[in-house]
C-alpha cells in the first residue's frame, strides 16, 4: 500500500526518521480504533447540523463506522499495512 505523504514526490524520507515516525502507528490505531469511530461520528454530527453532510452522508458515514465498531468488538477488525 502507498503511503499518503508519498504520493507525487522526487525525494526520500530518511529510512531511520520515518521508522521512528510511524513505526507503532498500526498497533496505536488498532487500540484507538473504537475511539476514531466514535470521534469521526461526533464530527459528522456537527458538519451535518450546519449543513455540510446530509442525512444520507451522516446515514453512510454512521453505518460503515458501526461496521468497524461491531468488527472491532469481536475481535475481527485489522488494521493492514
Amino acid at each position: 500500500m502507498n503511503k499518503l505523504w508519498d504520493k507525487h514526490n522526487d525525494w526520500s524520507l530518511n529510512k531511520t526518521i520515518e521508522a521512528f515516525e510511524t513505526g507503532e502507528d498500526l498497533v496505536l490505531d488498532q487500540k484507538l480504533v473504537k475511539y476514531d469511530c466514535w470521534g469521526t461520528m461526533a464530527h459528522a454530527k456537527g458538519l451535518y447540523k450546519i449543513g455540510i453532510l446530509s442525512e444520507e452522508d451522516i446515514k453512510v458515514l454512521s453505518a460503515g463506522l458501526k461496521e468497524i465498531l461491531n468488527k472491532e468488538r469481536q475481535g475481527k477488525f485489522e488494521l493492514k499495512p
